[in-house]
């Protein structure tokens, strides 16, 4: 309803209610609601009103009543002043009915507020107030207004909300009306998201309580509370509230909402996740989302730059992948993907053995592409508690779509020693654990499907990855250790200050990977610290030595 409108209608609305009381009074109510199309200005009024002509009669007759009685009125009343039973109106409570949803006339507040009469038609009404002033006014009823915003929307589900808090209404009554609601905002993103993922209406209305919360009160909503203003069936009442205690609700599982822990029931709340808020408040969603520390966000300005040895077949296979992700390039490459309906995400699968360069390898492309990196803590992904595990992979990857739509250039997501997460899926029947695990790898794989952006998973324990994840890598890159030529590369890279034939030795006597190298290299580094000099040809041999616990002899005792 819009109190402000100006616009002038084209004809006197008062004239027309006076001239539709003077024909009802000369015919009789029952003559008028059958000929009701034969008089102009019926017909007028039910453009005005936007119903039709048999109700716009019954809309006049309750306000010639309530001007009758100085205030509210009641069906028998009005049957009374049209001079007919009260069964014999009751044959028009469908059209009555109908006045109450589109909110031209509404229970009145003043003597139904501690009442508790179930039906309608026994309660005192009223035209309602915004009408009567527009009538008075002269000007258009605008009930169904697609002007609304989020915020005003979900403020009129509120009010809903509370006259069903007071039974003015039933629980029937306030979701028809939200669906009336709906209706005539459908523009709004928050309804068509809800509608596409198919939440039903009193989910709806729920959420939309949470979120007029979130605005007057900025804090989540009571969840007893809300459900017992919302329900007049304590029996339902207490089988959404389960519903909602076990996060059984399509809510919960699209993560628009999340349970906010309370020590008892009387006490738990339920708010919006992050992706709630942004689904609602759009633009404003940064008022309202936490900021989260970005401990695992790591800038490509941040990331310092490294020589990279490999022989020149697979340099070709890595040097692909960075051009691929070169942001002009990328941008046309999802175009043609699209076009050719192939899924515009590209994911890539970097395995080997430890030390060979896979995650040093991700953060240069970053680096050389200008991408930012979305480091996925394994550990921080598995929780003890059931159904948090899950919970936890979904966020990961709607934490990464809003950072990639925000951002011009889409971050890579890398998952880190992904054979945790990535591993074969296990025998449902071997308990909680393997259910929850098949369930978080499920999660990724549809994800995966649908992913609009750059998925970089690294491993070193291939066997162990679940076959269903094969086809969602685009690339698969395997790292091996580099050859005596590399390793010699990478020694005089890493330490320019020993000599060719030295750096020769040390990569034909030793077959370490470059993160080992880099052991050896930090070692020397602390030497230098603590003598004041670089360590000798043979101080480097015993550090080369000592480095792989697998290649130390022990010795075992036996005996007390």
């Amino acid at each position: 309803m819009s109190k402000n409108a100006t616009k002038k209608v084209g004809f006197n609305v008062l004239n027309a209610i006076a001239e539709a009381i003077k024909n009802l009074e000369e015919i009789g109510f029952k003559i008028m609601m059958e000929d009701a199309h034969n008089f102009p200005e019926i017909v007028r009024m039910a453009s005005y009103l936007g119903v039709n002509e048999r109700q716009a009669v019954m809309f006049i007759t309750i306000y010639n009543t309530q001007n009758k009685y100085f205030g509210s009125t009641n069906v028998k009343q009005v049957a009374t002043q049209v001079e007919v039973t009260f069964v014999e109106i009751m044959q028009y409570k469908a059209d009555i009915k109908l006045l109450f949803d589109e909110k031209l006339i509404q229970l009145d507040t003043e003597f139904t507020r501690r009442r508790r009469t179930p039906a309608i038609f026994q309660q005192d009404i009223t035209v309602n107030e915004d009408v009567l002033a527009c009538i008075i006014e002269n000007k258009p009823i605008l009930l169904a207004n697609a002007e609304l915003d989020a915020y005003q929307f979900v403020y009129e589900v509120s009010d809903l909300i509370d006259k069903r808090t007071n039974n003015m209404i039933s629980t029937n009554q306030l979701f028809r009306s939200v669906e009336k609601l709906e209706e005539a905002n459908l523009e709004l993103p928050i309804l068509q998201e809800l509608i596409k993922i198919k939440v039903e209406v009193d989910d709806r209305t729920f959420f939309y309580q949470i979120c007029n919360e979130m605005v007057i009160n900025n804090q989540p909503a009571h969840l007893e509370k809300t459900h017992m203003d919302m329900y007049d069936n304590t029996r339902i009442r207490f089988m959404k509230s389960r519903l909602a205690l076990d996060k059984a609700l399509s809510l919960f599982r699209h993560n628009y909402i999340q349970l906010m822990q309370g020590t008892f029931y009387s006490d738990m709340r339920v708010g919006l996740t992050d992706s709630g808020c942004e689904l609602f408040f759009g633009e404003d969603a940064e008022l309202f989302i936490k900021k989260k520390k970005k401990k695992n966000r790591i800038s490509p300005d941040n990331i310092q730059a490294k020589e990279l040895f490999f022989e020149s077949a697979f340099a070709s296979q890595v040097d692909f992948i960075k051009a691929s992700l070169a942001n002009e390039k990328f941008v046309s490459l999802q175009e043609r993907l699209k076009e050719k309906a192939f899924p515009t995400g590209v994911s890539c699968l970097f395995y080997g053995d430890p030390g060979t360069g896979k995650t040093e390898t991700a953060m240069q492309i970053a680096r050389a592409t200008g991408r930012e990196v979305f480091h996925v803590d394994i550990s921080e992904s598995k929780s003890a508690w059931f159904g948090e595990s899950e919970k936890r992979i979904k966020e990961i990857f709607e934490n990464y779509r809003r950072a990639s739509e925000k951002s011009e250039v889409k971050p890579i997501l890398l998952f880190n020693e992904a054979d945790a997460i990535f591993s074969k899926r296990k025998d449902v029947g071997a308990g909680n654990c393997a259910q929850t695990e098949n369930a978080m790898q499920n999660i990724i794989l549809e994800e995966m499907e649908k992913l609009d952006g750059i998925l970089i998973a690294t491993t070193n324990l291939t066997n162990n990855f679940d076959s269903a994840f094969d086809r969602r890598f685009l690339f698969k890159l395997r790292f091996t250790k580099p050859t005596p030529t590399e390793r010699q590369k990478i020694w005089l890279e890493k330490m320019p200050w020993i000599e060719e034939k030295v750096a020769a030795e040390l990569a034909e006597k030793f077959d370490f990977s470059g993160g080992e190298i880099d052991n050896i290299v930090r070692k020397s580094i602390t030497e230098e610290v603590l003598s004041g000099e670089k360590p000798s040809f043979e101080k480097l041999i015993s550090f080369c030595e000592s480095e792989r616990v697998s290649n130390k002899r022990q010795v075992c005792k036996l005996g007390f």
